[in-house]
């Protein structure tokens, strides 16, 4: 979306500024000849007017779609800031988890080595 806008910004901003420089090129050969009839300063005028305003416009959109990029980058950073969080608190609980499982087996070798059965360990299926 942002790559579409862009493209069309550009070239209209190139198409704006060849008809400006067009049209300047076409008023300084008329001057040089010492003609300078009112029509081709009013088209000179309009073109550059119409040039001008065109710029402004995609200059104006082009600022918006920087300030809605930086936006979506500020939110992305957030949401990434927490998932970080979240990784790193699933990751101790993996740990403390792993830690219980190796005290459990070793409880589970200390009881039989005394002769005994453990009590069977209830398994729980994850769900997703």
């Amino acid at each position: 979306m942002v790559n579409d806008t862009v493209i069309i910004a550009i070239i209209t901003a190139v198409v704006s500024i060849g008809a400006s420089i067009g049209a300047t090129v076409l008023q300084m050969r008329k001057w040089k000849e010492g003609e300078r009839p009112k029509s081709s300063a009013d088209t000179a005028d309009v073109l550059t007017g119409t040039s001008l305003e065109l710029v402004s416009a995609i200059r104006k959109e082009m600022q918006v779609n920087k300030e809605n990029a930086m936006n979506e980058i500020m939110t992305v950073r957030g949401e990434l800031a927490t998932v970080r969080i979240e990784n790193y608190r699933m990751r101790e609980k993996l740990t403390e988890l792993e830690d219980v499982r190796e005290w459990a087996e070793r409880l589970v070798h200390q009881v039989r080595s005394l002769g005994g059965e453990p009590v069977k360990v209830r398994v729980v299926g994850i769900k997703t």
